[in-house]
């Protein structure tokens, strides 16, 4: 399945969802899977307030660092596994650039769906987002 861009302007357009596995069916299905999802739909729209409280606005720092470390570059290919509400993933896609190409995949679709306007606000480019 190729990934698909969200535009900024409708929040649910252009997330894919991603191929049932084994192992995904296995966590899907464990006794706290629905709790877990239920929890992080729950918080979704707090949740970069939460962030910012909780660690006094420093995860913004480590984000900066994290893919200044990861020696990132332009044109260079990124997965960000449980991107939650994008950041991570947003700060890989200024990095990479738009010959660069990152995906962000998460199993909230409610944590994801924030993702394309903030690129636009940290005047980045979206990017690709996965639901799975």
């Amino acid at each position: 399945m190729n990934p698909t861009q969200m535009d900024s302007k409708s929040p649910e357009a252009g997330l894919a969802t991603g191929p049932a596995t084994p192992v995904a069916d296995d966590i899907r299905a464990g006794p706290e899977a629905e709790k877990i999802h239920h929890m992080f739909g729950e918080i979704a729209g707090r949740y970069d307030l939460a962030n910012t409280i909780m660690s006094a606005g420093i995860h913004h720092l480590w984000r900066q660092s994290l893919v200044k470390w990861s020696g990132a570059q332009i044109g260079d290919r990124v997965l960000d596994c449980a991107t939650g509400t994008g950041d991570l993933a947003i700060e890989f896609k200024k990095a990479v650039g738009p010959s660069g190409q990152v995906i962000g995949t998460d199993f909230s679709a409610e944590m994801l769906s924030p993702a394309p306007a903030k690129a636009v606000r940290n005047l980045a480019a979206a990017p690709d987002l996965i639901n799975c």
